[in-house]
């Protein structure tokens, strides 16, 4: 019986990803920079941006083929699942079509840095929601539309 070929282990780098631990969500419903950190953030999603594709087919497109262009950036949604605690609860409610509020995720330290990755912006929340299963958690949803550009700072 032959030998088995003996396994390779597969050529590359360790991952320089960064675990999710030690995230942080706060937001400023004045609009200005005195940000208020929330407790119990179970998951943070997005911003998910969209560029618009904007057509520019015309009658002697090539190959009679459509032609596209990048049209505006939709800044997206931004939602968040949290353990349901009255401080929070009353934190978010009076919020409710509060427009301008700012934004700011704060990212875990990655290596040596000091200074964490931020990223901000501004929206106003479009769901508001609180979940009461049968023997768990209870836990709110928000929702938050995004308006314009966020800005992405880097740690170091």
């Amino acid at each position: 019986m032959p030998d088995a070929p003996e396994v390779q282990p597969l050529a590359g780098s360790p991952s320089t990803g960064t675990h999710s631990y030690g995230a942080a969500f706060a937001i400023d419903s004045a609009g200005g920079s005195t940000y208020v950190t929330l407790a119990e953030v179970l998951e943070i999603t997005g911003p998910d941006m969209n560029v618009a594709k904007t057509k520019f087919t015309n009658l002697g497109s090539p190959n009679a083929a459509e032609e596209y262009k990048p049209g505006l950036i939709d800044p997206g949604m931004l939602t968040m699942k949290l353990n349901w605690t009255k401080a929070v609860f009353s934190t978010w409610l009076p919020l409710l079509r509060t427009a301008g509020m700012s934004w700011k995720i704060t990212f875990p330290l990655v290596g040596a840095e000091v200074t964490p990755s931020t990223l901000t912006g501004k929206g106003f929340i479009t769901k508001f929601g609180v979940t009461t299963p049968d023997n768990d958690r209870i836990t709110q949803d928000v929702e938050l539309a995004v308006t314009g550009f966020p800005v992405f700072t880097s740690g170091s």
